[in-house]
């Protein structure tokens, strides 16, 4: 749990500052995402705690950018996930619609191979 909180609150706290002080700029996505609808984050088909964490992460730390982010679980927690996210006071994300359009912007994290994804990624 304690790598948890640290992981969470780096993402979101030490991570804008870091991007403040030295004046980085994450002018890829974030001209291209503002004046979308959502921005969908996601880790793999078997959420354990590090991509749920990521997930929840990342998306707090697009909010910080004005970005419309969502975090999202692909499946079922885990008992150890869910026990993380309870003593932590943080709601667990909610369950990737099945009917997610295509091209929806989406952001994906703790994946490394497209099969721990869902089915129409590419699309």
């Amino acid at each position: 749990m304690i790598m948890f909180v640290w992981y969470f609150s780096s993402i979101t706290i030490i991570g804008p500052s870091f991007l403040t002080l030295f004046n980085v700029q994450g002018a890829p996505i974030v001209s291209e995402v503002n004046n979308k609808n959502e921005v969908a984050v996601f880790g793999h088909l078997n959420p354990d705690t590090d991509a749920v964490a990521t997930a929840i992460a990342y998306a707090s730390f697009l909010k910080t950018m004005n970005i419309n982010a969502k975090a999202y679980r692909l499946s079922d927690l885990n008992r150890e996930t869910q026990y993380v996210l309870k003593m932590t006071g943080i709601k667990q994300p909610s369950l990737l619609p099945a009917n997610i359009s295509d091209g929806t912007e989406i952001a994906l994290v703790d994946h490394n191979e497209s099969q721990q994804s869902i089915k129409n990624l590419k699309e």
